[in-house]
């Protein structure tokens, strides 16, 4: 499923990788980032089904994994499924490029 948003994603702009490994000294690795822009999207499952995001220690590591994240100048937004399939990261990405005026080039 992950790999399906590679398309609209790059629709929008260039660039996306997805299973992106933002960080040289753990494991993490974002479901979709950007490293030019260097912007990450989560996709959080489970969300009402008590999945490994919003559990205890699936949430804790969520937090570390984000903060280091937003530390190293990331941006990271955040979505359940159904946000991504409504496509509301369009709006977001977009608002990005906007406010830091970049130019999209195709």
């Amino acid at each position: 499923m992950k790999i399906g948003y590679l398309g609209l994603l790059n629709g929008i702009v260039k660039g996306w990788q997805a299973e992106y490994r933002f960080n040289p000294f753990r494991r993490w690795k974002a479901d979709y980032a950007h490293p030019k822009l260097k912007i990450i999207i989560e996709i959080e499952g489970g969300v009402f089904t008590s999945g490994r995001h919003t559990r205890g220690i699936g949430f804790i590591k969520d937090c570390e994994k984000y903060n280091a994240a937003s530390i190293a100048g990331w941006k990271i937004l955040r979505y359940t499924p159904d946000q991504m399939r409504a496509g509301r990261f369009g709006v977001d990405i977009l608002t990005i490029l906007l406010d830091e005026n970049c130019l999209i080039v195709r």
